[in-house]
């Protein structure tokens, strides 16, 4: 077992100033005196949880971002793809915010050993009386407006961290302001919790439940579309097994080419560095010639492979998902060429000398069922 000096030595090492801020508000928050002691204490820190989610990191974003901010590009940023998202106010009577509710609460509860209750009129009343504080927005607050600024910042704090530990930055000192900023041990030695084991197909244990509200909570921020539970439990079942195998491949290859460095192979031809898909080669794909219109594209799909996008996708820039795309522009999309709408997404003019582009493409059948591992499309448009 690993004391709290090894702790507070690991985590000075290897984290910025404020990731240990947050490693140690987490811990008081979760073995501290404000730990959830009974199952009102679990509804109350699901109703603080929800406030936090739906409506005060939003109501901040708004503070910095108002509707009509303008960038220092002098361009608008709520605009084309990025949507402008409004607050949620809790009401006990909205049965997805009773179903967020009642999911964390006993999610919280099965951590620290306290008997569930699945009773929502029993919850629906606590929640009720719970007092929630008004939010006021933090002028000192930084939200990046773009990329650009983010990767700026992050390169400051970089330099701020190198010039600290060139300094000799006390690093036995730093350990134990860490260590003082801890609880007592002693007095948290006894405490018992346990993690989750994510499974979704126990429909008893209220994992999908919370995922689900979450997910269509947050759909509501931003007017997306919901979606309903069978839809979003496909989604979570995929993402685990997809990353484990993933990293197992990945890692399988690092480690061939670590045995030619214990070799001491010395030509650089020896080392590989390749593209790897897990279930095509690269002549795998569908290839698409002409520059059509979205509507176009999509009849194309409909009729000569029989599949039905409802994603598509170039690098990081999605340029057709009518779930995060209003009515009304989804409409005006339609009408526009493939080419053009990349163009407005990226933000880019596609260069003169550049033929095609790579499309991902997430689809269902003609029957509505999900379609798994659909090959890139190569779409030449000149």
């Amino acid at each position: 077992r690993r004391g709290p000096k090894e702790f507070a030595e690991r985590t000075t090492k290897n984290h910025s100033e404020y990731d240990k801020t947050e490693i140690i508000e987490n811990i008081k928050r979760i073995l501290g005196e404000e730990r959830p002691k009974n199952f009102t204490n679990c509804i109350k820190w699901s109703r603080n949880l929800f406030e936090q989610q739906f409506h005060n990191t939003i109501a901040q974003l708004l503070y910095n971002f108002p509707y009509n901010h303008i960038t220092s590009k002098g361009e608008r940023f709520w605009s084309e793809n990025k949507r402008c998202p409004h607050v949620l106010n809790f009401d006990v009577n909205n049965e997805l915010h009773l179903d967020f509710i009642v999911a964390a609460s006993n999610l919280l509860a099965h951590m620290y050993y306290i008997p569930q209750i699945r009773d929502r009129k029993l919850i629906a009343e606590e929640v009720a009386k719970i007092y929630v504080p008004e939010f006021k927005p933090k002028a000192d607050v930084i939200i990046h407006e773009n990329d650009e600024q983010l990767r700026a910042d992050l390169k400051r704090q970089k330099n701020t961290s190198a010039i600290c530990k060139n300094s000799q930055c006390k690093n036995d000192v730093e350990v134990e302001q860490l260590l003082s900023r801890l609880l007592n041990y002693d007095d948290i030695l006894d405490i018992k919790i346990q993690s989750h084991e994510f499974e979704k197909d126990d429909d008893t244990n209220f994992h999908m439940d919370y995922i689900v509200a979450t997910a269509n909570l947050r759909a509501e921020n931003y007017e997306i579309q919901k979606a309903d539970r069978s839809k979003i439990k496909r989604i979570a079942g995929n993402i685990i097994p997809a990353i484990a195998t993933t990293t197992a491949m990945v890692t399988g290859l690092v480690c061939l080419e670590v045995y030619k460095f214990v070799q001491h192979h010395k030509k650089i031809e020896s080392y590989r560095n390749a593209f790897v898909n897990l279930h095509f080669t690269l002549w795998n794909r569908f290839e698409v010639k002409g520059d059509m219109t979205l509507e176009e594209f999509i009849e194309y799909f409909k009729h000569e492979h029989k599949l039905v996008p409802n994603m598509v996708s170039a690098g990081m820039s999605v340029i057709y998902c009518p779930h995060f795309i209003r009515q009304t522009s989804i409409a005006q999309d339609m009408k526009r060429k493939i080419s053009e709408l990349f163009e407005m997404v990226t933000k880019t003019k596609i260069p003169a000398n550049v033929r095609c582009l790579t499309l991902v493409m997430l689809c269902t059948d003609l029957e509505g069922n999900d379609v798994k591992d659909v090959p890139y499309i190569k779409y030449i448009f000149r």
